[in-house]
């Protein structure tokens, strides 16, 4: 939509990680557009977007972009102004490119399993083929399918006598980490919505992680002006069967958080906070904090303590263990979307264990603060 001299263009991007390189790479080719051609464009905002939500706006003059190879950031990030989005109001302009619907995505790539903290021997892993397929019924409705192949692991050597006094909602990982070689990971189906600004939701059932599938709703409010954010969700979730297919057992259990997320963001740091019911039906809190780096590689500890005494939690006492998370780009010559995501226990117990369900909203909802946008200007020449 171009207004007196001001083209707006809404963009969605799933390769690249933050919005400053979407919006130099945007700038850069709308300015050289409009000198090969004479267009009437002084100014320019691009208008991030993510299933169907309008996130962020990023304005700038036109000429910073003449050549941006010799671009002063410190001068681009003076002339630039960040700006909340503004609920759909980008469906409203004059160009809206024609989406088929349903659109179907897929890609396979080999991944890592692992399972550590056994007595007998700390570490076991193996190798997969992962299979990932994202169909789009709409902007807001997706189906997104995880199956694994098994190509090489050494599980069929781990133990497996759980001894537990809680409802084992996690240590008879072993029964499905040797039952099968090829598995659904998750099949599960988003619908997200805005009911208000800067207030996200989802509504999500299917498959929702490895042991449980199950159905629930989540909510985000992410103010864009502030380093905080807070979050609820709520699922019914019931276990499956060992070869996780499309069976489930008899467990089924009501669980759910309340969340509170703090940005540092001259440092890098994530902070977060949630209480709640876990899933074997204790209640207590788990502290998360982490670092992020340039890179966009993170890493990170957690802790959880719940109304489990030491005596029925088992082993450890209570649940804690670090995890990071490794863009794939990095390993490229090439921007591509993705990560590589480990987390580590040194013993899994059943206290203190939540539901893995995917597409979190404070995952999706990334990058689209005023201070996460700031903090990603020395990508603008990349």
């Amino acid at each position: 939509e171009l207004i007196d001299g001001n083209l707006k263009i809404a963009v969605a991007s799933s390769k690249y990680r933050n919005p400053i390189h979407i919006h130099a790479l945007v700038g850069s080719t709308i300015s050289g557009l409009n000198k090969k051609h004479s267009l009437p464009i002084e100014t320019f905002t691009m208008v991030g977007t993510n299933v169907g939500h309008e996130l962020y706006k990023v304005h700038s003059p036109l000429n910073v972009f003449v050549d941006r190879d010799k671009a002063i950031i410190e001068l681009v990030a003076k002339e630039t102004i960040l700006l909340a989005g503004d609920g759909d109001s980008y469906r409203n302009y004059d160009f809206r490119p024609t989406i088929n619907y349903p659109a179907s995505f897929t890609g396979i790539t080999p991944a890592l399993v692992n399972h550590i903290g056994d007595p007998a021997k700390f570490y076991y892993g193996g190798i997969i083929l992962r299979l990932n397929n994202e169909i789009q019924f709409s902007s807001r409705l997706q189906l997104n399918t995880e199956i694994h192949q098994n190509i090489s692991n050494n599980f069929d050597k781990k133990r497996n006598f759980p001894d537990s006094l809680l409802p084992r909602v996690r240590t008879d990982i072993v029964s499905y980490l040797q039952e099968s070689d090829t598995y659904i990971s998750r099949m599960q189906l988003d619908y997200f919505f805005n009911p208000y600004k800067e207030v996200f939701g989802k509504f999500s059932t299917g498959i929702l992680e490895n042991m449980y599938a199950g159905a629930g709703v989540e909510f985000l409010y992410k103010p864009f002006n502030q380093n905080f954010s807070i979050g609820l969700e709520a699922y019914r979730a019931k276990k499956r069967a060992f070869d996780r297919k499309f069976d489930l057992l008899d467990y089924e259990i009501n669980t759910g958080h309340i969340n509170f997320n703090y940005h540092l963001p001259q440092w890098g740091i994530l902070g977060t906070f949630s209480y709640g019911k876990y899933l074997a039906g204790d209640k207590g809190f788990t502290f998360d904090i982490s670092r992020r780096l340039s890179s966009g590689f993170r890493a990170g500890i957690f802790f959880t303590r719940t109304n489990v005494s030491p005596e029925q939690f088992g082993e450890g006492s209570f649940d804690k263990g670090f995890y990071f998370q490794i863009p794939i780009d990095l390993f490229l010559n090439d921007y591509r979307g993705g990560y590589i995501n480990f987390k580590l226990r040194p013993l899994t117990r059943d206290g203190g264990q939540k539901l893995e369900a995917g597409n979190d909203l404070i995952g999706i909802m990334h990058s689209t603060s005023r201070a996460e946008i700031e903090r990603d200007w020395s990508s603008f020449n990349d």
